[in-house]
């Protein structure tokens, strides 16, 4: 546990538990150029920091627990990252690895929006996207989705765009508080089952 005051910063800062997990106060700073671990976490990763400072997520495996970082800046998955639920809030987040969940994944990029970009994947049965003020965009070969999955996707401005060569699998499409902008999801392996609630406006 980082307590409120306490900083831990390093270019690379490899974390790995075998119980306990790894927390952080709310008071407490995480920077990293580069946040992984070599051989796992087990329990919940929870980095609710509100001066946290982390440009990249490498590899990073959870196990018997769920990931969550709050992040003041821009910020990219660049490895591999699972865990019972993923939670990713950032002004801008990106994505060129992949998130894999057990139940949930949930992204927020609040300024800049969320980007999936080159063989990007995001993974779960259920997925929560607020894009924000800068929308969604799916470009490469980005996969959002499996199969049945219920994605349920929120811009304020910016929208939603996918690349004829991205994918979006899902069982229900659908947005609870809305899109502003448009919505072009121009993907050709695409299979959406039903689309729920979705107003743009």
């Amino acid at each position: 546990m980082l307590g409120a005051g306490a900083m831990l910063r390093g270019a690379t800062v490899d974390v790995s538990t075998t119980g306990g997990g790894f927390s952080q106060n709310t008071g407490a700073v995480l920077v990293a150029t580069s946040l992984r671990s070599t051989s796992g976490i087990v329990g919940d990763v929870a980095l609710p920091g509100t001066a946290n400072s982390v440009a990249a997520i490498g590899s990073i495996a959870v196990t018997s627990g769920n990931f969550a970082l709050n992040d003041g800046g821009s910020l990219n998955v660049a490895g591999a990252l699972t865990a019972n639920n993923v939670t990713l809030s950032a002004d801008t987040l990106g994505v060129t690895g992949s998130i894999g969940a057990v139940t949930l994944v949930s992204l927020s990029g609040s300024a800049g929006g969320i980007a999936l970009s080159g063989a990007a994947a995001v993974t779960a049965p259920s997925i929560l996207a607020s894009g924000g003020a800068g929308g969604i965009v799916l470009s490469g070969t980005a996969l959002l989705g499996q199969t049945g999955a219920t994605i349920d996707v929120t811009t304020t401005g910016g929208g939603i765009t996918e690349a004829a060569t991205g994918t979006v699998l899902a069982g229900t499409l659908l947005s609870t508080s809305g899109v502003t902008g448009g919505v072009t999801l121009a993907g050709t392996a695409n299979k959406i089952g039903t689309i729920g609630t979705l107003a743009v406006t």
